[in-house]
């Protein structure tokens, strides 16, 4: 799909007849497909909503926005940990942009201090902050990535304030004002 393939879908005639839902919702899938998100909850829903209204604007209000939104797949996989969480705690756009990008994406050896360990029958529940110096090591006493740790029973004997390290895949967010992480098939 190319960048006209959806300008062409959002020609605004769909837009401005009774059919407003039916276009939104395929505009919706064909911007999904075209971004490849791993979370597809994640795909602005203000997209095909600007589509229909740019639409029946004119061409040129479609072609100055650029989608820029529709491109942040494709860069993610440079991303490193540190820049991921670092641009989400920021919020805004760029966090928007981030989280698309980011969501579903494994990331390496991620850093932090352990601050609540809650064991379940076969899952482990971590709370661990986000620590990338000695200095913040110190200083954290609140966790912001919660990280469920399944069929590893021995992630229950961990202790409170240690550091932790672990290999996992970002799953969902939450943004501030209680920013927290939450990671899955941790290793």
């Amino acid at each position: 799909m190319t960048r006209s393939g959806i300008s062409r879908s959002s020609d605004g005639e769909g837009c401005q007849s009774g059919a407003v839902n039916q276009v939104k919702t395929y505009l919706r899938k064909l911007i999904l497909n075209y971004q490849q998100a791993a979370c597809d909850n994640l795909t602005d829903a203000d997209n095909s909503t600007n589509c229909c209204q740019l639409a029946g604007s004119s061409r040129t209000a479609r072609r100055r926005t650029g989608y820029q939104a529709l491109q942040p797949r494709r860069r993610a996989q440079g991303y490193d940990h540190r820049v991921v969480i670092t641009e989400l705690k920021a919020g805004g756009d760029k966090a928007k942009v981030t989280w698309l990008a980011s969501c579903g994406l494994e990331f390496p050896d991620v850093p932090g201090k352990l601050i609540e360990v809650t064991p379940g029958s076969d899952t482990t529940q971590l709370k661990v902050a986000f620590v990338t110096s000695d200095a913040e090591f110190d200083a954290q006493t609140t966790p912001d990535m919660d990280v469920k740790v399944a069929g590893q029973p021995e992630a229950a004997k961990l202790e409170k304030d240690n550091p932790v390290r672990f290999t996992g895949t970002l799953l969902a967010y939450d943004p501030d004002p209680s920013f927290m992480l939450h990671w899955t098939k941790p290793r």
